[in-house]
């Protein structure tokens, strides 16, 4: 299955590359998981588990992707549930990236966090979202969230982006999470880590729940594309790699 998900991601991949040249995807021998929704679905176009989604929530719709279609997510959109079997391994490291563009936040009256990815379970949630606080401010005023609660192994922990976005921004930015022994990372935009310790080891132990959800039906509207898993902490060269190709695919 893993094989046939690498021949597909390479042949999408094709149409980057000048004539006669080939494009190799960054960390390919990692990826084990994907959802690039360009054919019209919310099935992934490459998984190790399953490639179905378990559930939906909201309304499925796509809209033009940083490369090809794109997850609409929000008021009115859709969040999506999915397998962590074979696909989110939390007792090896891992890398989490995803692409997001902000819709009409300049005029929304919404108050609450931008949801983008999470195990969502009471015995472990791991998240990343924009922050729920403070209200009175639009999403480009507010922190990036990576976040840990509900654990009975780990403490709970929030690690911090600052805002780094400005009003009236309708562009394309990626956020990566990753893991690798009792270390969270978070980037934006391809920048170097931020980096925690917290108080244990991640691990399923930590988070045992057996799906994880993409997106969002509520609140704030955003288009996501290409939602990736690797089973590896990528480097910050890597990740500034991602960036530099999707962003100049999306220009």
């Amino acid at each position: 299955m893993r094989r046939y998900g690498l021949i597909l991601l390479t042949v999408m991949l094709v149409p980057w590359a000048l004539p006669g040249q080939f494009v190799r995807p960054t960390a390919a021998e990692a990826l084990v998981f994907e959802l690039d929704f360009d054919r019209d679905t919310i099935e992934a176009g490459l998984a190790e588990g399953g490639h179905q989604s378990i559930l939906t929530f909201g309304k499925v719709s796509f809209r033009d992707g940083i490369r090809g279609k794109a997850l609409f997510c929000g008021e009115n959109g859709a969040k999506i549930r999915y397998r962590t079997a074979g696909n989110l391994d939390f007792d090896r490291s891992g890398t989490i990236t995803l692409w997001f563009k902000p819709v009409e936040w300049d005029t929304a009256a919404h108050t609450r966090r931008t949801m983008f990815f999470g195990t969502e379970s009471n015995s472990g949630y791991f998240g990343l979202q924009i922050a729920n606080d403070p209200k009175t401010k639009k999403p480009y005023e507010r922190d990036v969230h990576a976040m840990i609660m509900f654990s009975s192994v780990i403490q709970n922990q929030t690690i911090i982006r600052p805002p780094f976005m400005a009003a009236g921004d309708d562009g394309w930015h990626l956020l990566s999470l990753a893991w690798s022994g009792n270390r969270v990372f978070v980037s934006r935009n391809g920048e170097p880590y931020s980096e925690r310790e917290v108080s244990a080891p991640i691990s399923k132990k930590a988070f045992p729940s057996d799906h994880f959800s993409v997106g969002a039906d509520s609140e704030w509207n955003y288009l996501l594309d290409e939602f990736r898993i690797y089973s590896r902490k990528l480097t910050d060269r890597e990740i500034k790699q991602v960036y530099q190709e999707h962003k100049k695919t999306g220009e």
